[in-house]
């Protein structure tokens, strides 16, 4: 059975597309894709964008949504 790439990203996020697609970025961040839909509509979460009947987002902003959440969590 093959895995579909959505569902093995690579390992570096350099190595990770410029733009993921809902089901990626909610692979990277762990969470189901209906979390981040739910995120978007409530304004929380990282930054996305409708292109076509597509939600994208933007690689380093999943990346600095998680690391502004690790640099709240130890300042707290």
């Amino acid at each position: 059975m093959t895995e579909s790439p959505s569902q093995s990203l690579p390992t570096q996020a350099d190595a990770l597309p410029v733009y993921l697609t809902r089901a990626e970025a909610a692979l990277l961040l762990r969470q189901r894709p209906q979390t981040l839909a739910n995120w978007a509509s409530t304004g929380r979460g990282p930054r996305c964008a409708r292109v076509g009947n597509r939600v994208l987002y933007k690689r380093d902003e999943v990346l600095a949504y998680v690391e502004g959440l690790l640099s709240d969590k130890a300042a707290a």
